[in-house]
């Protein structure tokens, strides 16, 4: 935030950066539309990109996302915008290029490399990501945040052991990290160490109270626990703080299936869908939805789709991965 910023400024930023954080996006362009009728400011100007972004009109926001190049050059979220939709359109090349282009302008290689991890882990592929972490220098700002995501990846590949590596090396840095126990506690599940996550879960609720990352891994606890309502519950409680969040969906359906709660299933798997989820992992959602349901016709069809869908993102990864480490 700028420091020059007046109180007003800072309380209409504050609210921009609630309302996105909660991924609602129309809010977020509504409230810095309004605001820049008052103020010139680089903040308001990120968050109407950011909303009109997060609502998949690229068009719209790709020119006055350029037009915020040349005046803030230096802003370093406008790159990462860019390079999103660059991404989503065409692919990861020119992607890459404006990434690329952040760093020659002098933004920290190591919050570039952590956005490359990001947007690899929304489409679903750790490996990936886990490329482009490792990229991220022991002294930058982002190293931290890094080895937490890389744990991250490494429990999705089955690698407990090297995420716990990473967790280790963390809690060193910083003891008391909230987001590092929580990843510690999803470890624990991992591993099926069910009693010892139980009570890292409730010591962390005992000290943050409500926290939405707390509540996906209760969630996860009790799904492999087949304590199917109780995760259910969690997801709810998540969903009615951020309810413009995809994955919370995605994470109560799956709790819906486990019980035969298809209907509220099919709502929560199109509500995802609407919020823009990663399509490949809803539509093997929705497969197992109609194999509960013993609607195989339905399932061939869809698995079909999740099939194309996989390979297509696999090809772009590996494309990607060439990229960057060229």
């Amino acid at each position: 935030m700028n420091e020059e910023n007046s109180p007003q400024e800072a309380a209409l930023i504050a609210e921009m950066r609630l309302a996105y954080s909660q991924g609602d996006m129309s809010k977020t362009e509504t409230l810095a539309r309004t605001a820049l009728n008052q103020y010139k400011n680089a903040d308001i100007s990120y968050y109407l990109c950011a909303g009109i972004h997060g609502q998949r009109r690229y068009s719209e926001a790709k020119p006055l996302l350029r037009s915020m190049l040349e005046e803030y050059p230096t802003y370093f979220n406008t790159y990462v915008l860019l390079a999103m939709i660059e991404y989503y359109e065409s692919g990861p090349t020119n992607a890459v290029l404006m990434l690329e282009r952040a760093m020659e302008s002098g933004m920290d290689r190591g919050r570039v490399y952590l956005t490359i991890g990001q947007v690899h882990l929304e489409d679903d592929r750790p490996s990936e990501a886990l490329a482009a972490y490792a990229n991220v220098p022991e002294k930058s700002s982002s190293y931290l945040d890094s080895l937490i995501q890389m744990s991250y990846c490494y429990r999705k590949l089955l690698r407990r052991g090297k995420a716990s590596e990473c967790l280790t090396i963390a809690a060193k840095l910083d003891p008391d990290n909230v987001h590092i126990q929580i990843e510690h506690a999803d470890l624990l599940v991992d591993q099926r160490r069910f009693s010892d996550a139980r009570k890292a879960v409730n010591a962390l609720i005992d000290r943050v109270g409500f926290n939405v990352r707390l509540e996906v891994c209760c969630c996860r606890l009790d799904l492999a626990q087949r304590m199917y309502d109780s995760a259910a519950a969690h997801m709810s409680n998540a969903i009615a703080v951020a309810p413009y969040q995809p994955y919370l969906y995605q994470n109560r359906a799956a709790a819906s299936i486990k019980a035969r709660k298809f209907k509220e299933a099919e709502e929560d798997i199109e509500r995802a869908e609407q919020l823009g989820g990663t399509s490949a992992f809803l539509l093997g959602m929705r497969c197992r939805l109609h194999l509960r349901q013993f609607h195989l016709m339905d399932a061939a069809k869809v698995l079909k789709k999740y099939i194309k869908a996989t390979f297509d993102e696999m090809d772009k990864a590996n494309t990607l991965l060439k990229l960057q480490t060229k």
